[in-house]
């Protein structure tokens, strides 16, 4: 090869490789806002590109769950008894929701699962408990994570199992002889759930790995989608519980997301789109903002640099075959 096509062949590669967003393999971080809301959260997107939230302002004390799509904000129902909440946490496809109705006695309240389908709330209770929390749902709607819990001499919930319901059967699968994923978060359409303490557990299997973060903190995987791209947050130690930084990625090349302040990543869905919250002091629940990351993409100048790296490249095998070739 001559050394003028050394020099193109160099530069090509070095401009494709080093400066490509997907190379380097960073998120576009985007806030979302919504006008007289002054504290936002984002739960769950799904692979339509829904997302679920919530926005609250507390100047009114007003508090909105909704889903926002295609630009705009839809609030969802009130649940029909007098002085319950909706903490929604999943989001299908379809749009269902599910999440956890709690009273609106702060101590002692009760609580028991919920799932919103055309705007009709379904309760979940089991005979063996007090109290349910649904924590998640599957995209296709087939799945649904939680807890089980049972009341003290205090009334304070104790908790008692991780389940997994099948809505299909209504079968539930208890998760109470694995104490490693007692706290279930979400699962997908696979079976593969995600739990604290870092673990993926295959419900169909029985079997579970545990994840670790970079910075040597616990790890909290939250959502992993069914095309391998998973939502995560890590913390300090079991003793300081405070959220540091969301990670985002496929398994085994999580990123770090360069986010202000502290950051949790709660949804990922099939386009590897993450959701979740960020702030100065995500304790502090009036000031939290809502924000969803994007995976970048190549440009086309890049792609067509990839390809006149590779036509550069590969004109050069061929004149050093010929170059190699015996004269006839």
């Amino acid at each position: 090869m001559k050394k003028s096509n050394h020099l193109v062949l160099t530069y090509l590669l070095a401009t494709a490789f080093c400066c490509s967003p997907a190379w380097a393999g960073s998120y576009q971080v985007h806030e979302l806002t919504r006008s007289g809301y002054n504290a936002m959260l984002l739960r769950d997107i799904n692979n339509v590109g829904d997302m679920l939230g919530v926005s609250s302002s507390y100047e009114t004390g007003v508090s909105k769950t909704f889903i926002y799509s295609n630009g705009g904000f839809f609030d969802l129902p009130a649940y029909g008894e007098s002085g319950w909440g909706f903490g929604a946490k999943g989001l299908t496809d379809d749009r269902v929701v599910v999440g956890t109705l709690t009273s609106s006695v702060y101590s002692g309240s009760e609580m028991k699962g919920g799932i919103l389908a055309n705007n009709v709330y379904q309760t979940v209770t089991l005979p063996d408990a007090t109290d349910v929390q649904l924590s998640g749902v599957s995209p296709d709607g087939h799945f649904v994570t939680g807890r089980a819990f049972v009341r003290d001499a205090e009334n304070n919930p104790v908790p008692l199992y991780g389940f997994v319901l099948d809505r299909w059967t209504q079968v539930v699968k208890k998760l109470d002889g694995l104490p490693e994923i007692l706290s279930p978060n979400s699962i997908n359409n696979a079976g593969v759930l995600t739990a604290w303490g870092g673990f993926l557990y295959d419900i169909h299997t029985d079997t579970y790995q545990q994840l670790h973060s970079a910075d040597g903190g616990t790890f909290v995987p939250y959502e992993l989608s069914d095309a391998g791209f998973l939502a995560a947050y890590s913390f300090p130690g079991y003793f300081n519980p405070t959220p540091e930084a969301a990670y985002a990625g496929r398994l085994g090349a999580l990123e770090k997301l360069e986010i202000e302040g502290a950051s949790v990543a709660f949804g990922v869905n099939n386009a590897g789109t993450v959701v979740g919250i960020y702030g100065d002091n995500l304790m502090d629940s009036t000031s939290t903002r809502a924000f969803y990351a994007v995976a970048s993409v190549p440009e086309p100048a890049t792609w067509a640099l990839w390809l006149g790296a590779g036509l550069v490249l590969g004109i050069a095998a061929s004149r050093r075959k010929r170059a190699r070739s015996p004269a006839g």
